[in-house]
């Protein structure tokens, strides 16, 4: 009986020492695969950091712009950037502008 019992022993602690180490090792191939992971993972955290970016960009833009809008809005208007906004969307021209005659 006592031979059967150690027999019986060793075949459950090979079996308890060998299921956490396959299921470890397939949860670390899984990780590594490109169906999600470390690789997605690696994707995601660089596509974060261009969206960071390009919100500074959009947000240095917005200010510059805002900026604008308070230089003509109001009982302080600057005649310098009413003059250039005519110029780029009224078509307005200066003194020293060249035109070519196309037809």
């Amino acid at each position: 009986m006592s031979i059967f019992y150690k027999l019986k022993s060793k075949k459950f602690n090979f079996f308890y020492f060998s299921i956490p180490l396959i299921i470890s090792g397939l949860l670390i191939v899984n990780a590594s695969r490109n169906n999600g992971g470390i690789p997605v993972l690696n994707i995601l955290n660089n596509d974060i950091k261009e969206a960071k970016t390009e919100l500074k960009k959009l947000e240095h833009d917005i200010s510059i712009l805002q900026n604008k809008v308070d230089l003509i809005k109001g009982p302080n208007v600057d005649p310098d950037i009413l003059e250039e906004l005519a110029y780029q969307y009224l078509g307005f021209a200066y003194q020293k502008d060249l035109f070519i005659a196309i037809e």
